[in-house]
């Protein structure tokens, strides 16, 4: 054994001195003498122990060897290196192993080995390409055992009296000075042990749950149960989980953003409930809740019945007795006659009876209380009190529907969780940034209405451009407002009760790609070619890839039919889990969801809002 170095390491010029390979591949013969050689070098370099043992082992695996590289699975490398678990858990083992070594390689801005990492289409296996530390280990020996002669003359003796003696720090910095440099990066934060999100830790948990799986089938056999059916049933139930947290985790980080938003908000100056209403600019010049309670002029129909008017305060905000759950509205009518006067363009719309049916009476209807009574709606829907008010006398429990786009100068953004908008959503904000402070309301459904001024350019409604689940409506589009009723029972209600605030230049700049594409013609641009082939669509992609492939069936012409036929075939056959490995088809419910919103588009247009 050498004596423990007494000056710390210095970097040194790599030495120009070198020896016969003949030398070389002789002392490789050797393990036991490179192997003291590697570990003097390792110490002087204080590499963890962690590190040493994948070092030792990799190096072991690599000695003696003249071609490079050594293609190895990490199964059989694990074995080199004295792993004795499953070859399942190879894997996780390997890449601890190779981890800590680059973790070791930075700290010490030196590099021991190169490898590069398999797993790719372009490379299945890890190759091990070039020993540095291994070929130093070897320099260094023979420089202790032979020297240099114009430097070290008495070298021979001195081995042959003291072999360790010969191994001086200055040459062990020398050997140091040969490996390539590595660039160092700060090192990592000391854990107790991986991180509970650590992707090989996920992976190791998942082969447990799979090797306890096999052995409940395998009871489930014995016990005269089929083992396929009751695999199928914990399947559904994982999935219902899955689903779950995805979307518990989804509100937690919204709710996370929300609250971000909330504290930047809470630094300008607050804006009681409805106060916005009186200085929002209107066409009419009326106001959404009176000014003053002096006696307004005499209008065409009757004025707003407004609960919640209390008299105003001097400095022109609400009364603080207005509570913020009391309802804005006495009746639909006085509600559709208050957003007339804001200058937005109102809709009747068919509302739900006692027994929660479509007023339409149509048993196939799929929008209940959600399309218009009228015809021409686009066209026809109104500001004019007198108008608004002949609807409602007509029909007083009509749901209220207002126009988006340039005439009420406001846009939306129709949130669906259902579809995954609150996903979607969430995404868009870590991306992109939270918006400044707007018009927000709760649909009747679980969804969001969020309400932008309109920016003054021209561009589509559109679905899912932005994200799964995530609507536009605009140019001839409407939105239901409160107090209207749906179909769930539940009712929309403001949620954030302000002006409109601007649109986020992000999304006006994606949303304006629309115009420079081709616009719909109605003909397909090639022959449609319905086929269920291609490369899997894994977990975590699944309704953005489908709404894709059923957008580009649409815009080639697939009929309703053809189209739900194609995406059951494609779902059952290419959707998969998120490791490629078994079948993970999404629900029938969510297939019949993707086909209803690309039909809503004429050919080549669900083209256009899919790219």
């Amino acid at each position: 054994m050498s004596a423990q170095p007494t000056a710390a390491w210095q970097p040194q010029p790599p030495p120009v001195a070198s020896f016969r390979a003949g030398q070389a591949r002789t002392l490789k013969g050797n393990y036991q003498q490179v192997a003291h050689a590697l570990n003097l070098i390792l110490r002087r370099l204080q590499v963890p122990d962690k590190a040493v043992r994948g070092i030792v082992g990799l190096h072991g695996m690599m000695n003696g060897r003249d071609k490079f590289p050594i293609f190895c699975a990490h199964k059989w490398a694990a074995r080199q290196l004295n792993f004795k678990g499953q070859d399942e858990n190879a894997d996780q083992f390997m890449g601890r192993t190779i981890a800590a070594i680059r973790d070791a390689e930075r700290a010490c801005g030196r590099r021991f080995f190169t490898i590069t990492p398999g797993g790719t289409p372009e490379q299945l296996m890890t190759s091990y390409d070039a020993d540095h530390i291994g070929d130093a280990a070897v320099w260094l020996h023979l420089r202790a055992k032979y020297g240099a002669d114009e430097q070290r003359p008495d070298c021979a003796d001195t081995w042959k009296k003291h072999p360790a003696a010969a191994f001086t720090d200055v040459l062990i910095d020398e050997a140091i000075a040969r490996l390539p440099e590595c660039p160092p990066l700060p090192p990592k934060v000391k854990t107790d042990g991986p991180s509970y999100t650590d992707a090989w830790v996920i992976k190791g948990r998942w082969t447990k749950l799979y090797t306890t799986a096999e052995e409940i089938l395998v009871a489930e056999l014995v016990s005269g149960a089929d083992p396929e059916l009751a695999a199928n049933a914990v399947a559904d139930k994982i999935r219902s989980i899955g689903k779950d947290v995805k979307t518990k985790y989804t509100r937690e980080r919204l709710s996370a953003l929300s609250a971000q938003g909330d504290e930047v908000a809470e630094e300008q100056p607050a804006v009681a409930d409805g106060a916005w209403l009186n200085t929002y600019p209107t066409d009419s010049g009326c106001d959404f809740i009176p000014a003053d309670p002096a006696p307004q002029p005499a209008q065409p129909a009757a004025a707003p019945e407004i609960v919640a008017p209390t008299p105003r305060q001097a400095d022109g905000g609400v009364a603080p007795e207005v509570q913020q759950n009391q309802p804005l509205f006495a009746t639909k009518r006085a509600a559709a006659l208050a957003y007339a006067a804001t200058g937005w363009r109102v809709i009747p719309n068919h509302n739900l009876d006692p027994q929660g049916r479509c007023t339409c009476r149509k048993a196939t209807c799929k929008t209940p209380g959600k399309h218009p009574r009228i015809l021409k709606w686009e066209i026809t829907a109104s500001k004019d009190p007198a108008q608004v008010a002949k609807w409602w006398d007509i029909w007083p429990e009509a749901n209220v529907g207002i126009l988006a786009g340039a005439d009420s100068g406001i846009v939306v953004l129709d949130v669906d969780p259902r579809n995954e908008g609150d996903i979607s959503i969430t995404t868009w904000i870590e991306e992109h940034g939270m918006w400044d402070e707007t018009l927000e309301a709760n649909t009747g459904g679980g969804g969001k209405h969020i309400v932008f001024q309109h920016p003054g350019v021209a561009f589509k409604n559109s679905a899912s451009v932005l994200g799964a689940g995530l609507d536009i409506k605009t140019d001839g589009g409407q939105f239901i407002v409160e107090p209207s009723t749906h179909a769930s029972g539940g009712t929309y209600k403001w949620a954030q009760f302000r002006a409109p605030g601007p649109m986020p230049e992000a999304m006006i700049a994606e949303l304006m790609k629309q115009r420079s594409r081709k616009p719909a013609t109605g003909q397909a641009d090639g022959p449609l070619v319905i086929t269920s082939d291609g490369p899997p669509i894994l977990d975590g992609t699944r309704n953005r890839k489908l709404f894709e492939i059923a957008s580009a069936l649409r815009g080639k012409g697939a009929t309703e039919e053809q189209l739900a036929e194609a995406m059951h075939a494609i779902n059952k056959a290419r959707c998969m889990d998120k490791f490629g490995r078994e079948t993970f088809p999404v629900d029938d419910e969510e297939i019949a969801t993707i086909v209803e919103s690309v039909m809503k588009y004429e050919p080549n247009a669900a083209t256009e809002n899919a790219a």
